[in-house]
């Protein structure tokens, strides 16, 4: 009896933490393709970058729009 009730407790514990890792995946969508702009504003939308490319002097001030409900970090080559 006391068996059975263990067994009982640990399968809904893992049932229930193997739903907890369903449930925290996924999300975000992807982009759509490759964009490029020559602007200095670029738009955080569904964990993505609009545009996903830009061309910046140096120097220049870049703005960025965190449309998402996540905080993104921004790193950079050059």
């Amino acid at each position: 009896m006391r068996r059975s009730i263990v067994f009982a407790v640990a399968f809904i514990a893992l049932s229930l933490g193997s739903l907890s890792f369903a449930a925290a995946g996924g999300g975000c969508m992807p982009p759509s393709g490759t964009t490029e702009s020559k602007g200095v504003e670029v738009k955080v939308a569904n964990c993505s970058f609009i545009p996903t490319i830009i061309h910046a002097p140096v120097g220049a001030k870049v703005t960025w729009f965190n449309g998402d409900y996540l905080p993104h970090a921004i790193n950079g080559l050059g």
